[in-house]
């Protein structure tokens, strides 16, 4: 009988042995299973961050040429500015010279 409890506890001890070589074994498949999510999750990551660097470098491309697009324009804007402002001013040069001559006459 006492053999028989032995052999019973031993029994018991393989039993539960097994069980939790099989609740290690789920054990790390799930992790094995969550670092391929992880990788996974990491090369979609690191995809979508090479693909906003490129849309990034594009955008400030464009904004670097949209600025030299409107100094470009300003330019042109200042340029018949100035030249009006210059007409302007030898035209009031000559009406202050006609206004000289008429008051000599």
């Amino acid at each position: 009988s006492e053999q028989a409890q032995l052999r019973e506890d031993a029994e018991d001890e393989v039993a539960e042995h097994r069980q939790d070589i099989a609740e290690q074994a789920c054990d790390r498949l799930e992790l094995d299973t969550t670092v391929e999510l992880l990788k996974k999750e990491r090369d979609q990551l690191r995809f979508s961050l090479a693909r906003s660097k490129a849309d990034l470098e594009t955008s400030e491309e464009k904004l670097r040429d949209s600025e030299r697009a409107l100094a470009r324009r300003d330019q042109l804007a200042d340029r018949p500015a100035a030249t009006i402002a210059a007409k302007e001013r030898k035209i009031q040069l000559q009406q202050k010279q006609i206004d000289e001559k008429a008051q000599l006459i």
